[in-house]
C-alpha cells in the first residue's frame, strides 16, 4: 500500500503485531488484534483521497474479509469488496495457510465504485 495511507482506528492491536503494520512495505509484518475475536476491523485513510484500483491482502489468520469505502463527499460508506472467504474451516482449525496473499482488482471482484476517489 505505502504512500500517504495511514491507520485512523482499529478494533484492537496486539502489543507485538501493531496495526500500523498494514501500511508498511514489508509484507512479512502483520496486524493482529489483542485477543482472538470474531470480528476485527480497521479504518484506513489517505490525504488527499485516492482512487483504488487494486487491493492486496496478506492473510494473518482471518477467515472472512470485506472492504468498504467512504466517498469524498463524506456520505454513506459503500461496499467495495463483498465478503470473501480467505481461509477454509480446515485451515482455521489446523492453523494452516495463514499467510496466503489475495489480490483483488476492479475487473475481478473489486467494485467499479472503488475507482472513484475516496
Amino acid at each position: 500500500m505505502g504512500g500517504e495511507w495511514k491507520v485512523q482506528s482499529c478494533s484492537s492491536e496486539s502489543p507485538v503485531h501493531k496495526v500500523d503494520n498494514v501500511v508498511r512495505e514489508e509484507l512479512y509484518r502483520i496486524w493482529q488484534t489483542e485477543e482472538p475475536s470474531e470480528e476485527a476491523w480497521l479504518v484506513l485513510e489517505t490525504d488527499p483521497p485516492k482512487a483504488i484500483e487494486r487491493v492486496e491482502i496478506v492473510n494473518a489468520g482471518a477467515s472472512l474479509i470485506e472492504l468498504y469505502g467512504l466517498p469524498e463527499d463524506g456520505s454513506e460508506e459503500e461496499l467495495l469488496l463483498s465478503t470473501q472467504q480467505v481461509m477454509t474451516l480446515k485451515d482455521l482449525t489446523n492453523k494452516t495457510n495463514r499467510t496466503r496473499s489475495f489480490t483483488y482488482t476492479i475487473p475481478q471482484k473489486l467494485s467499479p465504485i472503488a475507482a472513484e476517489k475516496r
